[in-house]
């Protein structure tokens, strides 16, 4: 037996003393239920093959998820060719006209001999030949021998500086004068785009050909109006003796509305508060700080010193 059918054989005894067998507990109480999947390969399945029948690897058809998403407006960018979405208003234009005419244009050369465009004719040298002669200035004369002035050139010249409207020779022409506009001239104008656009509908909502609405019947006839209506409410008037009454403002409060200047407030004084007399009020204040006593300061003309000084004893 060689070495691979011997490992073949061991692994084969293996998996059959490893099959789950309801009727057969090696655990005991301990036995992990069986697989409830049925089929022929549930324990050992094989994986598919990348080959074909002829030996080549299989490279189609190939998953668009798992390769990058193309980028771009173009054909090969999209599944499917996009269909032409056209207007509210418009017939649209008929679809693919471009492609079947390229393709009409290409299948009528079928079958059709190869015609040649002829030979290529190789120039002798790279670039044409160009006769050297030296710049000549431009005769500005005229045939009365003056000197010919043309237009001038206003794109050469300095721009002026100025506004149009105060700065004359600014503008080629006549500063324009002010056209005044209406005032709805934005909303007419939409107004009409809107009147253009309903013209152009073929088709548009249900409307009745009665004047304003109205029905042929009268709508206590048409609805049975058998019952009263309850009739309006009417405001009573009193047509007895006016008395006197005295006149009251609207509103007194806002300034403006009375006949004079409206007072100003004035507070009520806070009540005086009487002090308490207590049974050390009488006693004399007496200061325990030695700092703050003062006393009688003599005199300069007084000091020993100056009395000495002044009678130059």
């Amino acid at each position: 037996m060689s070495q691979p059918s011997k490992f073949e054989a061991a692994r084969t005894k293996q998996f059959e003393e490893a099959r789950f067998d309801p009727y057969k507990q090696r655990h005991g109480l301990f036995s992990i239920p069986g697989n409830l999947a049925i089929g022929d390969d549930v324990y050992a399945r094989e994986p598919a093959s990348k080959k074909g029948p002829d030996g080549k690897i299989i490279t189609a058809p190939r998953n668009f998820l798992t390769i990058m998403p193309k980028t771009g407006q173009v054909k090969e960018g999209y599944f499917s060719t996009p269909e032409y979405v056209c207007g509210t208003y418009q017939d649209p234009p008929p679809k693919y006209l471009k492609e079947r005419e390229n393709a009409e244009k290409m299948m009528s050369f079928h079958g059709k001999p190869w015609k040649s465009n002829g030979a290529f004719k190789e120039p002798l040298a790279m670039f044409e030949y160009s006769s050297v002669q030296a710049d000549q200035r431009p005769n500005r004369r005229g045939p009365d021998g003056k000197i010919t002035l043309g237009p001038k050139g206003f794109f050469t010249c300095p721009a002026k500086r100025g506004s149009g409207s105060a700065t004359p020779g600014v503008t080629i022409g006549k500063y324009p004068e002010y056209m005044s506009s209406p005032y709805d001239s934005q909303e007419e104008w939409l107004r009409e785009q809107r009147r253009k656009e309903k013209s152009l509908r073929l088709d548009a909502p249900f409307r009745p050909t009665s004047c304003n609405g109205r029905n042929f019947t009268n709508s206590k006839t048409l609805y049975d109006y058998s019952h009263t209506l309850a009739s309006a409410g009417k405001k009573t008037t009193y047509d007895g003796v006016k008395h006197d009454k005295p006149f009251m403002p609207f509103s007194s409060t806002l300034p403006g509305n009375t006949i004079g200047k409206f007072p100003e407030h004035e507070a009520d004084p806070y009540p005086e508060k009487e002090k308490i007399a207590g049974k050390n009020d009488n006693l004399i204040w007496k200061s325990n700080n030695y700092k703050l006593k003062t006393w009688v300061s003599p005199p300069l003309s007084s000091f020993a010193r100056n009395v000495k000084t002044a009678l130059a004893i």
